[in-house]
C-alpha cells in the first residue's frame, strides 16, 4: 500500500463523501425531471384519447343496448380508478333549475 498520511486519508474520505452527496443530488433532480417529463407526456396522451372519445359520444345513443351498456360501466370504472370509489358525478336535469 503507498504511504499515505492520516490527513491525506481523511481528505480523501471527505472529497468522496461530497461527490456521494453532489451524485445523490443530481439523482434526485434527474428522478424529478423524468417524472415531469413523464407527467406532461401523459397529460397531453390523456387528452388527446379524451377528445377522440369526445368524436364518438354523439353516436352512443344509436349502439345497441349492450354495447351502450358496456360503454357506460368503462367510463364508470376510468373514473372510479382515476378519482376513488366515492367520487360521483351527479345528473344534470335539464327540467329544473332547483338546488
Amino acid at each position: 500500500m503507498d504511504n499515505i498520511t492520516l490527513a491525506e486519508a481523511t481528505k480523501a474520505l471527505m472529497e468522496a463523501e461530497q461527490v456521494k452527496k453532489d451524485a445523490e443530488k443530481a439523482a434526485i433532480a434527474a428522478a424529478d425531471m423524468v417524472a415531469r417529463v413523464r407527467s406532461m407526456e401523459s397529460r397531453d396522451m390523456i387528452l388527446k384519447l379524451l377528445d377522440q372519445i369526445e368524436e364518438y359520444t354523439p353516436e352512443i345513443n344509436n349502439f345497441d343496448k349492450d354495447l351502450q351498456k358496456e360503454v357506460k360501466n368503462k367510463i364508470k370504472d376510468i373514473v372510479k380508478s382515476s378519482f376513488g370509489d366515492n367520487f360521483k358525478i351527479a345528473r344534470v336535469s335539464k327540467t329544473s333549475n332547483r338546488y
